[in-house]
């Protein structure tokens, strides 16, 4: 044993004799070999302070080699401590989106608020999570993932940002004004954000940052519409309690409507329009009592329509329209007399239109068309007579005759009944209808003759007539409807001839007479409208040799 432990001593020594003559071969001095040692130990610190921010200890995103003394480093490390621990406490931001490797907009915006902003406002400042959360916006919609500018993120207005500037000097951030400023005032300087209002700025992400919702507590109006903004409402919107105007609409939002937005009492006004939003709307709609307007139309909704929406009172806007929403419309929905335009236009709606109709005294439009409502329309429509300007029931299965209730409406311009089952002759009471602009009734079985009555609708510009059963001749009376733009009268039981005095519709574009049984020569004063004046689409039934009716001028033959 003894002579074993001497070998290994001789050879040790002898190692260490041949690692000391290649030293002195590279260092011809003792103090390179002090160099050596020196250099060695210091990058092991370095080594060690890496190890230890990688674990997230409070370290900054990144080392500096140079440009800063030991002190600056270490104010600056505070100050990142300082303001990392204020977000995570406020719970404005996960943990794991700050980390220095997550490359996140939270990580970025960090930095920036503790190292790049000019502005370096105090770790304790009021209104340092504001800055932070719209610098997190920056990010995530201004940059790449790799926190740089590029062309396809560019805004169409980014006045301001991320500059030393108070953010209520940003393009689109109003805040609380100062004392004598008028309202919405922008100014240098920070403050509690009242309105983001960045609509129409050409915003780019698949994803809205959390940290709009977690920070920007006094809120009152989000317009974020007609942009290119996905990803799913998160459930963070909860916390804008002071929120009154929601505006998201014409994006890329999508899953369902979270019921934490049921909770924003305050709210007024909720547009979340041309989106890909799913799923039921919650039963707890009846909670925004002071909701105005309800704009969710042209989505995936499906399921019925609550019938907590009665609880909404003040409402006078409900656009429902272009989406998958079945069942009956709710009777509770009658219960909101204040509403001047409803629309749920475009469902799957089933069942009659209520009576109750009557007591939506204050309606101006009502777009029910391209559903599957059945029964006939009722009486109680004729109510409505005070302002309804608009009545859409197209599309549907309602049978029964036509309502005379309707020559009530008086402020009537537009009247839309086509594509249903509806029976009956034209009311003459109808004739009442003055300020009518658009009668539709084709595509039903009405019968009987055309009633001169309707001439009393001296500003009706489009009559549509087609496929019904209509019989009779055409009354020469239609030809003071001098207005008249598009008349079209095919496919019924009509009989005679063309009547001359349709030449006097001097303002006709379109003229359609074909599968009836008129017979006879086209009058020249017809044919005029063709030659002279703007009769681009003239058609009778005049083709082949033995034609009913002969026509030079009709632009098609059938």
């Amino acid at each position: 044993d003894d002579a074993d432990d001497g070998g290994l001593m001789e050879r040790l020594e002898w190692s260490c004799i041949r690692l000391s003559n290649k030293l002195e071969t590279v260092c011809f001095h003792r103090r390179c070999l002090l160099l050596m040692v020196a250099a060695t130990i210091v990058v092991a610190i370095i080594v060690a302070a890496l190890t230890t921010s990688s674990a997230f200890e409070g370290r900054l995103p990144h080392i500096s080699f140079g440009g800063e003394s030991e002190e600056e480093f270490e104010a600056q490390n505070e100050r990142y401590v300082k303001i990392r621990d204020r977000i995570l406490f406020a719970e404005a931001s996960e943990p794991a989106s700050l980390e220095s490797k997550g490359a996140t907009p939270q990580s970025y915006a960090l930095e920036w608020i503790v190292r790049e902003d000019r502005a370096q406002i105090d770790p304790e400042d009021p209104y340092l999570l504001q800055r932070y959360a719209l610098a997190v916006f920056w990010y995530q919609l201004r940059t790449d993932k790799t926190g740089k500018l590029t062309a396809d993120t560019k805004w169409k207005d980014d006045s301001n940002w991320m500059t030393e500037l108070g953010y209520c000097s940003w393009y689109g951030v109003h805040c609380y004004p100062q004392d004598g400023m008028p309202k919405d005032t922008q100014y240098d300087g920070n403050n509690i954000i009242l309105e983001l209002n960045l609509t129409r700025n050409e915003l780019k992400s698949d994803e809205m940052p959390k940290e709009i919702y977690t920070t920007l507590e006094g809120l009152q109006n989000l317009d974020i519409s007609h942009n290119k903004i996905g990803g799913s409402i998160a459930t963070e919107i909860g916390r804008l309690t002071a929120l009154k105007g929601l505006y998201i609409g014409d994006n890329s939002f999508q899953g369902s409507i979270v019921t934490e937005l049921m909770q924003l009492t305050r709210l007024m006004n909720v547009f979340a329009h041309k989106n890909l939003l799913s799923g039921k709307i919650p039963e707890e709609i009846g909670n925004l009592v002071n909701l105005y307007a309800l704009g969710l139309h042209e989505n995936e909704l499906e399921g019925t329509i609550p019938s907590s929406i009665g609880k909404c009172t003040k409402l006078r806007n409900l656009y429902l329209d272009q989406n998958q929403l079945d069942g009956s419309i709710p009777e509770d929905i009658y219960n909101l007399s204040l509403l001047a335009d409803l629309r749920l236009r475009s469902n799957k709606l089933t069942g009659p239109i209520s009576e109750k109709i009557g007591n939506l005294g204050k309606l101006e439009l009502l777009y029910l068309d391209n559903n599957l409502l059945s029964s006939t329309i009722p009486r109680g429509i004729g109510n409505l007579g005070s302002r309804l300007e608009e009545l859409h029931l197209q599309g549907n299965e309602l049978e029964g005759h036509l309502e005379v209730e309707i020559g009530r409406l008086s402020r009537l311009k537009e009247l839309y009944l086509s594509s249903n089952r509806l029976t009956s002759t034209i009311p003459l009471e109808w004739g009442e209808l003055r300020d009518l602009k658009q009668l539709f009734l084709s595509e039903n079985s009405i019968s009987g003759t055309i009633p001169i009555e309707i001439t009393g609708m001296e500003f009706l510009v489009a009559l549509q007539l087609q496929s019904n059963s209509l019989e009779g001749t055409i009354p020469t009376e239609l030809g003071k409807m001098f207005r008249l733009e598009y008349l079209h009268m095919e496919n019924n039981n009509l009989e005679g001839t063309v009547p001359t005095h349709l030449g006097q519709l001097v303002h006709l574009e379109k003229l359609t007479l074909h599968g009836n049984g008129l017979k006879g020569q086209v009058p020249d004063e017809v044919c005029n409208l063709v030659l002279i004046n703007n009769l681009a689409e003239f058609v009778t039934d005049c083709a082949g040799a033995n034609a009913a009716v002969q026509c030079f001028c009709c632009s098609d033959c059938v």
